[in-house]
C-alpha cells in the first residue's frame, strides 16, 4: 500500500495511502494488544469451550486428553470425558488438561505478536522510505513525473531543438507575384532616364580631324 502512494503521480492519491496506512498500523497495534491479553482471558474462554464441548462431543475432549495425557478441565474429576479417564491413562495423579492448554494458548499468542510486530515494522519503514523520496528526491526533480505524465506519441512528437519554432516559408500569393514581377522593369525605366539626363546635361565632345584642324561640317 505505501509503495503504491510513493509510485503514485497524483499527491491525491499520495495523501489516501499514506492515511490509510496509517490507519492500518494503528488496528494492528490493537490487535497486537487483543492477543497478548489472550492469556489473561484464557481461563474463563477455556473454561465455557470445556464446558461446551464437554455437553455436545465428549469424544472430541478425549483426544484432547489423550494427546496431553491429561484428564479433566482442573484435575481428573473436573468435567473428565470419562470416569475412568486416569486408569486409561495409567497416572491415578494426573494433571488437568488446562496447564496445557493455557500454554498453547500463550505460545500462539506470542507467535501471533511477533508476525504483527514484523508486518507493523515493514508498514513503517515503507511510510519512511516514501516520505524520504518524495521529499528528498522527486521533490527535487519532477521530471519523472511530466514524462510519466506526458503520452509516449506525444513525447515523441516533440521538437528536438528545446521547443524554439523554426522559420517557416509564407506561401507566395497572386500579389506578391505581380509585384515582384514588375519590380524589375520599373528599376530599368529609371536607369534609362537616369543615362537620358546625364547626356543631355554633359554635351559631347567636337570630333577632330587627323591634321588637327577642326571637322567640317
Amino acid at each position: 500500500m505505501a509503495t503504491t502512494g510513493v509510485l503514485s503521480i497524483s499527491w491525491v492519491h499520495v495523501r489516501v495511502t499514506a492515511m490509510l496506512s496509517i490507519l492500518a498500523i494503528l488496528a494492528e497495534l490493537l490487535l497486537m494488544l487483543a492477543v497478548s491479553q489472550g492469556p489473561i482471558r484464557a481461563r474463563s474462554g477455556l473454561r465455557s469451550s470445556w464446558e461446551g464441548i464437554y455437553r455436545t462431543n465428549r469424544l472430541a475432549l478425549q483426544r484432547v486428553e489423550h494427546r496431553y495425557g491429561c484428564c479433566g478441565f482442573q484435575n481428573a474429576r473436573d468435567l473428565p470425558s470419562s470416569h475412568n479417564c486416569s486408569k486409561l491413562i495409567g497416572d491415578d495423579m494426573v494433571k488437568g488438561c488446562y496447564e496445557y492448554l493455557a500454554q498453547t494458548v500463550y505460545y500462539l499468542s506470542k507467535l501471533s505478536a511477533r508476525w504483527i510486530t514484523v508486518v507493523v515494522v515493514m508498514q513503517v519503514l515503507s511510510l519512511l522510505l516514501g516520505s524520504y523520496l518524495i521529499t528528498r528526491v522527486f521533490e527535487v526533480n519532477r521530471t519523472w513525473i511530466v514524462e510519466a505524465a506526458t503520452p509516449r506519441g506525444d513525447r515523441e512528437m516533440e521538437p528536438e531543438n528545446g521547443g524554439m519554432n523554426e522559420p517557416t516559408l509564407q506561401p507566395a500569393t497572386s500579389a506578391g507575384l505581380a509585384a515582384t514581377a514588375n519590380q524589375p522593369e520599373s528599376a530599368n525605366v529609371t536607369e534609362a532616364e537616369l543615362v537620358a539626363v546625364s547626356s543631355a546635361s554633359h554635351p559631347t565632345d567636337v570630333p577632330h580631324n587627323d591634321d588637327g584642324g577642326e571637322a567640317s561640317k
